[in-house]
């Protein structure tokens, strides 16, 4: 009996959480024995500390057993979260992946078609030199089938192609191919280059064909690709065109050899009558009737007229022909220009009363122009003015414009122009009255070479005309001086405001 009460006792001193301790004087009284009350009270106590501990213990083990099923179901929770996360990450790789795959199909679809309708044979080979890609027009090309291909070196391929190597054996060009091919693959330099060769199929049709050698790095490995093109019709049009070149040249030479043998053929001998009627009018001035004065006058207007048409043709062919000799120079505009080509006209000014001036400006101008053509462009504005003009005068002027552009102008009061023709005054044979019936001679020639010697010589040709009152011509050389540039300037600066003025 007390070794049982000494065993619960020890059993509940285990278990108890807050439970007393019994002083060990206490249980030596037990277990000797000698109980006394208060021995028995300390126990009764002890009983009483022992059963709220096992409520206690109880409570607290339902607890943990909530706490453990709560604490599983967390778990299991978590894990099937993170089940479903992974589900759906899967499923959206899943989809990325079919679209991306969808997305691949549909590009490689694509480009194989491309290279399928294109007309450029396009081959690509490995590090190896192994055919990876061989598309229909090789085929077109060389006549070797895609089976035949894919899977060869790219020299044995080469090498059943006959390129008309020039007395080589099949074996001589594979090894002369290896060789090029292999410098090509173990270069790290190699870039791009292209080669035209002639082919013959095995058909036996000869094509000339253009080929580009490249390389392609995909996913950081090397692969070689090359483009052929059959160019065979294209050597064909620029052989056509060269011999075509070749006729037109011969032409233009022909064109004006014959011009200048006609030239010579018509001046000669207008220059012949020119200068024996002017000879026969000097010795028999005194002596002749004045309808034989006319006779003569009209000879000679003629046979200037006949040189002066003569010169148009030859000055504008060679202008067409590109075969114009322009030499540019500086000259003084007055003294080497306008003042000899007026004093030409004096003499046709005087028969038709008209009075030409040319107003002599104090400031010498100093132009870089080609002579003769300038030259020309004057003689050709000066007499035109004279033969529209019925009475009154024809003045040339020279100068400064207001942006510093050195100008001259001709002006005269003849018939003038229609507002309607001026854009076609500058076209070839153009005349505004047309006809055996119009009332002034010419072929329509002048103002077009005048044009194109202007353009020659970077300048501006600017024309004003009213009907019936006269017309100018002003011609505008080079550019805006700075200086003058710099004065338009000044013309237009302005004020600053009052409220940035300086104290």
């Amino acid at each position: 009996m007390k070794i049982i009460v000494l065993l619960f006792l020890l059993s509940g001193a285990i278990f108890a959480n807050n439970s007393p301790e019994l002083p060990i004087s206490k249980m030596l009284e037990i277990e000797s024995g000698n109980f006394t009350s208060d021995s028995l009270i300390s126990l009764s106590q002890l009983d009483k500390d022992y059963k709220i501990y096992r409520l206690e213990q109880s409570l607290e083990d339902e607890s943990d057993k909530i706490i453990y099923l709560v604490s599983v179901l967390i778990l299991v929770l978590a894990f099937a979260a993170i089940l479903f996360y992974i589900h759906n990450k899967n499923k959206k790789l899943s989809n990325r992946y079919l679209l991306q795959n969808r997305q691949l199909e549909s590009v490689n679809k694509l480009f194989t078609n491309f290279l399928d309708q294109s007309v450029e044979a396009f081959t690509l080979f490995d590090s190896r030199g192994e055919i990876l890609l061989w598309n229909p027009a090789n085929e077109q090309i060389t006549g070797i089938k895609q089976e035949e291909a894919i899977g060869e070196s790219v020299w044995e391929i080469g090498s059943r192609m006959n390129l008309l190597s020039f007395g080589r054996t099949r074996e001589s060009e594979r090894i002369r191919l290896e060789k090029f091919f292999t410098k090509m693959i173990n270069d790290p330099e190699f870039r791009s280059k292209t080669d035209e060769l002639m082919v013959e199929n095995k058909s036996g049709e000869v094509k000339t064909i253009e080929v580009s050698y490249f390389p392609i790095i995909i996913s950081h490995v090397k692969y070689f690709g090359i483009i052929t093109l059959n160019i065979t019709e294209r050597k064909e049009y620029e052989g056509q065109l060269i011999i075509a070149k070749d006729k037109a040249e011969s032409s233009d030479r022909l064109k004006t050899e014959f011009l200048a043998q006609i030239s010579h053929e018509i001046r000669t001998p207008i220059n012949t009558i020119l200068n024996n009627t002017s000879i026969l009018e000097y010795e028999f001035e005194n002596t002749i009737s004045s309808e034989a004065k006319s006779s003569v006058s009209s000879i000679q207007n003629a046979g200037r007229r006949i040189v002066r048409t003569v010169d148009l043709l030859i000055n504008i062919s060679a202008l067409q022909a590109g075969t114009y000799d322009y030499k540019s120079a500086y000259s003084d505009l007055y003294a080497e220009i306008l003042e000899p080509c007026s004093r030409e006209f004096e003499n046709l000014a005087k028969e038709k009363d008209l009075i030409l001036t040319l107003n002599k400006n104090s400031e010498k101008f100093s132009i870089l122009v080609d002579l003769y053509s300038l030259q020309l462009v004057v003689k050709n504005l000066i007499e035109n003015a004279i033969i529209f003009t019925e009475k009154g005068s024809v003045t040339i002027d020279y100068g400064k414009d207001e942006y510093g552009r050195i100008f001259f102008k001709v002006t005269d009061t003849g018939i003038g122009i229609s507002e309607e023709f001026i854009p076609n005054l500058f076209e070839p044979f153009s005349q505004e009255e047309q006809g055996y019936t119009r009332r002034y001679e010419g072929n329509g020639l002048g103002l077009t070479l005048v044009q194109k010697f202007c353009e020659l010589n970077d300048a501006e040709i600017i024309v004003k005309s009213t009907k019936g009152e006269g017309s100018s011509f002003t011609i505008l050389f080079g550019k805006m001086g700075i200086n003058e540039a710099l004065k338009t300037l000044e013309e237009f600066s302005f004020q600053l405001p009052s409220f940035m003025d300086k104290d």
